[in-house]
């Protein structure tokens, strides 16, 4: 069997993907589960816990394989139940004041008044910037075609 090792931002970048796709999510869990990726103890109870939320989520509509590969995970924590129970007890407590927050932070921006603007120029005053641009996230390449300085 050929296992996959990932750095560390790889394995959180797809169990940041598995929080908004099921299928991600089953993948992973899968790839886990069958050992072809190898984790920390953290990121195997991290992947469990996304499973779980998208059973939680789906109720009814959850796809089979789903609930056979949680019931795959139960039996492997079944020695540590309450080690798991706490754990996603943690991590919904987190995403709920994560949540929380983010949400005060947004309506207090929303109503923070806006400033008035300055109906003179001021002589001295910075020139704006140009908006701050994201890297792009992926592979991309770029090519300048400006001439070089001569």
């Amino acid at each position: 069997m050929a296992k996959i090792y990932l750095k560390m931002d790889d394995i959180t970048t797809i169990i940041h993907q598995a929080q908004s796709d099921v299928n991600v999510a089953i993948t992973l869990g899968a790839a886990v589960y069958y050992g072809y990726i190898d984790v920390d103890a953290d990121d195997l109870l991290e992947v469990y816990y996304r499973l779980w939320k998208w059973k939680k989520r789906l109720a009814e509509k959850c796809p089979e394989n789903l609930t056979l590969l949680l019931k795959n995970y139960d039996e492997a924590f079944k020695n540590h139940k309450k080690d798991v129970e706490l754990f996603f007890q943690s991590k919904e407590k987190t995403e709920r004041l994560v949540s929380s927050t983010a949400d005060k932070m947004i309506k207090t921006h929303e109503d923070a008044p806006t400033p008035p603007e300055s109906k003179q120029a001021q002589p001295n005053a910075a020139k704006p910037q140009e908006p701050h641009r994201p890297e792009p996230q992926g592979f991309y390449l770029v090519f300048d075609n400006r001439l070089p300085p001569s």
